[in-house]
């Protein structure tokens, strides 16, 4: 009936919150393997790109004519919408593209041993490659580091990473918060959203969000990347 759809085989697995070592170097060779097949599909794709008009201007756009958003928020939002704008411009548009799994984090692995299994591709998108790292590995603290450099050695061994991508990734980081900020407001009026985020149009709940998304900012902003 014009509906598409696609059949996998069931595959049972189980979730691990934290990779060792093992699986680790194993989940980045098994990424690679992943985006060498989605950059030979990256011409017939017809996702959406990850740049700053769909990840940033869009849901910023819908965010500030949003009731959900609360009055005092509003012009910080903007301010902080626009500067991640101007350095996503200049960092992010121009890099090559290939199509990524795009929501690439451990929720979304299931294992058979030392097998993962890669899950939910709704969000796949045309993006970095470094787009599906750092979502993997945690946060930029000691141990995230050490485990992403596991995941990129692998990686390397079948195909290559441009490292001089590694520093963007606050910018990456803020321009999913944005995004996803956007996806909330936009299916509010599903019961499920206001159940899943109580606070959603709270003042405190937005402080919170500004205040990281200045963070990831920040450095960009004063130069610490050439920008």
């Amino acid at each position: 009936d014009g509906f598409r759809f696609a059949c996998f085989p069931k595959k049972a697995g189980r979730l691990e919150p934290e990779l060792n070592d093992v699986q680790t170097e194993r989940l980045g060779r098994y990424l690679a393997r992943l985006h060498t097949v989605g950059e030979g599909v990256s011409q017939q794709s017809k996702r959406r790109p990850l740049t700053t008009q769909v990840m940033v201007d869009e849901p910023l756009e819908f965010l500030l004519k949003s009731p959900l958003v609360p009055s005092d928020i509003q012009s910080r939002l903007k301010a902080l919408g626009e500067r991640l704008a101007r350095q996503t411009k200049i960092w992010i548009d121009p890099l090559p593209r290939i199509l990524t799994h795009g929501d690439c984090h451990v929720g979304n692995v299931l294992w058979r041993g030392d097998e993962p299994i890669f899950i939910d591709f709704d969000d796949m998108m045309m993006a970095p490659a470094v787009q599906d790292f750092w979502m993997l590995t945690g946060g930029d603290d000691e141990d995230g580091l050490r485990r992403r450099e596991i995941l990129l050695r692998s990686y390397e061994q079948l195909r290559p990473f441009d490292r001089q991508t590694l520093p963007y990734v606050p910018l990456l980081r803020a321009m999913r918060m944005i995004h996803f900020l956007g996806w909330i407001a936009i299916r509010w009026d599903d019961p499920s959203f206001p159940r899943a985020f109580p606070d959603f149009p709270m003042s405190r709940y937005w402080y919170d969000q500004l205040e990281s998304l200045d963070r990831l900012i920040y450095g960009f902003d004063q130069g610490a990347f050439g920008g």
